[in-house]
């Protein structure tokens, strides 16, 4: 039997709907054997994948939802207007108030 069929089997609940869906990974190779363009900055590509690993293993040690990009999306982001500067050319209630004596 097939690992795909085992974990299928481990997974199913009669109380879903399911679909079927396929994954195809194209193109893989090693990185060494990478072909780099031109004009890529081969500095910022590599800078990119040790940070990929530095969150593979936080994610690791600390669960795969530990760390997310913001890019990604999911979290509640709260924003405070707290320390916002005045907007002076939009709200007449922002404007100094100067006081002659």
């Amino acid at each position: 039997m097939s690992a795909a069929v085992k974990a299928v089997k481990e997974i199913f609940s009669p109380r879903y709907g399911y679909k079927r869906a396929g994954v195809v990974f194209n193109k893989l190779q090693r990185a060494s054997h990478t072909m780099y363009s031109l004009f890529e900055d081969v500095q910022h590509r590599e800078k990119e994948q040790k940070l990929s690993q530095v969150m593979d293993r936080i994610r690791g040690a600390y669960g795969k939802n530990a760390l997310t990009l913001a890019s990604q999306g999911g979290a509640q982001v709260y924003v405070s207007s707290n320390h916002k500067s005045p907007a002076y050319t939009t709200q007449w209630s922002d404007l100094p108030k100067v006081t002659v004596r």
